[in-house]
């Protein structure tokens, strides 16, 4: 229990300070590409013959530590997505990373991180069958309702495809299209770009994501502009953001105040 509040599952999983696992590794995914940025970060300096190397060597060793928990954290979730997310976050760094010098260390350790993660997951992790069972029913129902949530919002934007049905207002409209058990009464599409295609319509959906273009156009164009170095710890964070968009295709991230 955290609080007053009961955690959401009973199955074995990390979650940290959250009732829910899945918002916990999405918390988590945040920090994951900025901590190994800064990382980066640290060679580079020590390279160009930083002053104060000692301190650039203990932030070094520190950020590896909280790395090394960061990862670990994520793995022990059972998030699907966010193992996933983390996967191809990581996949994103070592192709950024991968061509700069003084970086090329960073990566190795970053990969031996996420074999270790791997490694104990399989292992060492007494919910590993529960995450395993998890994984292989996924195709088959992608857990029970959730593909079926989905499927009913359709119905919502049918109805509703220019201006929504407003903000906030999913989990009321959703009972009236429901195709899912009562019981399992569904308070966001667990897809917050469904949920704002539900709610804001093609109009709203359409401001948000040329929104969103622009800030990443915006943010690119200022990336190149910065110091070589410094422009290790702006890749973290577009990579940060983007890991924030691709695991809230299967969650409600947007609504976490928290992340």
């Amino acid at each position: 229990h955290i609080y007053v509040f009961a955690r959401s599952e009973p199955a074995a999983g990390a979650a940290g300070t959250f009732v829910n696992r899945n918002h916990f590794a999405n918390y988590l995914l945040l920090f994951f590409p900025i901590l190994f940025s800064w990382f980066a970060l640290c060679f580079r300096f020590l390279k160009q013959g930083e002053k104060r190397p000692l301190s650039i060597v203990g932030q070094g060793f520190f950020l590896a530590f909280v790395l090394t928990a960061v990862v670990m954290g994520i793995v022990l979730s059972h998030s699907r997505m966010a193992i996933a997310t983390m996967l191809l976050a990581a996949f994103l760094l070592v192709l950024s990373f991968s061509v700069s010098a003084g970086s090329k260390k960073a990566v190795l350790l970053l990969l031996v991180l996420l074999a270790l993660a791997l490694l104990v997951l399989v292992y060492l992790d007494p919910g590993f069958p529960l995450f395993q069972f998890r994984v292989f029913s996924f195709a088959k129902e992608f857990e029970g309702n959730r593909l079926r949530v989905w499927q009913d919002s359709l119905g919502i934007i049918r109805d509703f495809p220019w201006m929504g049905t407003g903000l906030e207002t999913f989990q009321f409209m959703s009972q009236k299209y429901s195709s899912v058990p009562i019981i399992s009464r569904y308070t966001h599409a667990h897809n917050d770009w469904v949920e704002l295609l539900v709610e804001t319509g093609i109009v709203g959906f359409v401001l948000f994501a040329g929104s969103a273009v622009l800030f990443f156009a915006t943010f690119i164009t200022r990336l190149r502009q910065l110091d070589s170095a410094l422009r290790l710890l702006g890749v973290g964070i577009l990579v940060s953001i983007l890991t924030f968009l691709v695991h809230s295709i299967a969650e409600f991230n947007f609504h976490i105040p928290a992340n």
